[in-house]
């Protein structure tokens, strides 16, 4: 389901204006072009630091993903979510990777690094698009990370769903929990659906990286399917987000502190589970992988 390029960029625009979002240039892609981010500012005044929220969507440019960050666009600008805009400072990139889609990439920038799975955000030679938009996480430090893709041409076993990371990669007992009561919710959307393992705590993914630095709660990917149809991606995507931003509320958690990691925030860091993370990782990038290749070489008879 591939979208112009140019036609994206007046309808983020056009959206952005007219729900009063600022607009603003992070950065440039390899071969020039404007990265843009839309601020929709919490419209309450707070004494303690508003959350901040980050959606991402457009990283693999044939997805069906911006047709949910457009309809989030839409809602954020409604009278239906002027409540949750009380008390969240939400940034929205819709097209995270601009050059793959002038080019018709399935999943990289003009250098041909796929940012999802190689997030290099010390690269401005290769990935400026990866520099740009960590400047940008530097600068709010979110609370939430939501990145939208989108099932194509995958139908056998493939639902609309979340990836969901083991909670033990979150620092302090009451992020673990907060995780855990968000997770239900968007299982309840997904009936049940939803993807673990490597796949989502990948060291070398903006997931794990922007976890690990501030203890970003992540959702990232959140899979919609083209199957199910355009409307249906819409609604599921808004519900996605409505659902996170009233799980923050109905927890109590709208102070970033109690959140975000020291010195970011208010929860220490866990050294015991610093060491579970490392035997979580140990066992799916190693372990695991090398007890597979043994198997599949004993069921084709080859020495072990």
């Amino acid at each position: 389901y591939f979208r112009q390029y140019e036609r994206l960029q007046g309808l983020f625009d056009t959206l952005a204006d007219r729900a009063g979002a600022a607009r603003r240039v992070i950065g440039a892609t390899l071969e020039g072009r404007e990265l843009v981010c839309y601020r929709f500012a919490p419209t309450a005044v707070s004494a303690r630091p508003v959350p901040a929220v980050l959606i991402t969507s457009g990283l693999h440019p044939p997805e069906s993903d911006t047709v949910g960050s457009e309809a989030l666009m839409e809602f954020l600008g409604s009278r239906d979510a002027a409540r949750l805009r009380l008390g969240f400072d939400i940034y929205v990139v819709p097209v995270a990777n601009p050059d793959g889609f002038v080019k018709g990439y399935n999943g990289c920038n003009a250098a041909e690094v796929n940012l999802f799975w190689q997030f290099e955000e010390r690269d401005c030679e290769r990935c400026p698009e990866a520099v740009s938009l960590w400047d940008l996480i530097r600068d709010i430090r979110p609370v939430i990370y939501v990145d939208f893709h989108g099932y194509t041409f995958q139908t056998r076993g493939r639902y609309a769903s979340p990836y969901l990371k083991p909670v033990i990669f979150y620092e302090g007992q009451e992020v673990r929990r907060l995780a855990r009561a968000l997770n239900r919710r968007l299982l309840s959307l997904s009936r049940g659906h939803a993807t673990r393992g490597i796949l989502t705590y990948s060291p070398s993914m903006l997931a794990s990286k922007i976890t690990r630095e501030y203890n970003t709660i992540t959702y990232a990917k959140y899979h919609l399917h083209l199957r199910d149809g355009i409307e249906r991606n819409r609604r599921l995507a808004v519900d996605v987000v409505t659902r996170i931003l009233e799980g923050l509320e109905s927890a109590g958690m709208n102070d970033a502190r109690r959140i975000l990691k020291h010195p970011h925030g208010s929860v220490p860091r866990d050294h015991w589970s610093a060491a579970l993370r490392d035997i979580a990782l140990l066992w799916g990038l190693r372990v695991r992988p090398a007890l597979g290749r043994a198997k599949q070489r004993v069921l084709r008879g080859e020495p072990a």
